[in-house]
């Protein structure tokens, strides 16, 4: 499951997420629950370049017509035949040529989806400022908290979440307060999920 969170408070002590943030207040990573309904990150949880991280699961079935949109010295910096990776560096191709950060992710998930690739580009991604979460293939919730937001691909929690329309790019500030602006598509109203593996 991938899960970003972005909190201006820790949540080192929550039993849920502990593991996974630790005394961060941006958190990306891949997850899977635990027996006791805990969260564990997976291996690799996630990605890192520069300040940029990425969590993304699933397969990308055009990887090759992806790969063909990547600058050369993205291309240079991919280690493995991962989907992810390959992705992360799409990703970064279009931050190197953008002016704005919200302006290259926008760029990005447009191109994505006007090209006719396939597969699943839901992705979560956080700067050293922001997170950025895009819905393309799974689907992506999102509960708001006082003092956090978090999206993750499944509930796991008893609180409501909005869900983002396919296509949908959301970007997540930190600060004294957390806040959060849709970049492109919509969010749907709150709703819970009957399967849930705990509760508050």
């Amino acid at each position: 499951m991938l899960l970003g969170i972005v909190t201006s408070k820790s949540l080192h002590d929550d039993a849920r997420f502990g593991a996974v943030v630790g005394a961060r207040d941006i958190a990306v990573a891949r997850v899977a629950f635990e027996d006791g309904g805990g969260l564990k990150a997976l291996a690799p949880a996630n990605l890192r370049r520069e300040h940029f991280t990425l969590a993304h699961e699933g397969v990308l079935a055009d990887i090759a017509l992806l790969r063909r949109r990547i600058s050369p010295r993205r291309a240079f910096q991919i280690e493995s035949d991962a989907h992810a990776d390959s992705l992360f560096a799409y990703l970064l191709s279009h931050v190197d040529s953008a002016e704005t950060m919200d302006g290259a992710l926008e760029r990005a998930v447009v191109d994505i989806a006007s090209s006719g690739l396939r597969g699943n580009f839901s992705f979560v991604l956080g700067t050293a400022e922001s997170m950025y979460v895009h819905c393309a293939g799974s689907d992506i919730g999102v509960v708001k908290r006082a003092d956090a937001v978090i999206a993750s691909s499944e509930s796991f929690t008893s609180e409501a979440r909005c869900h983002l329309s396919s296509g949908a790019l959301l970007r997540v500030d930190r600060g004294a307060t957390v806040g959060w602006r849709l970049l492109c598509g919509c969010v749907d109203t709150p709703s819970s999920r009957p399967e849930l593996p705990f509760t508050d």
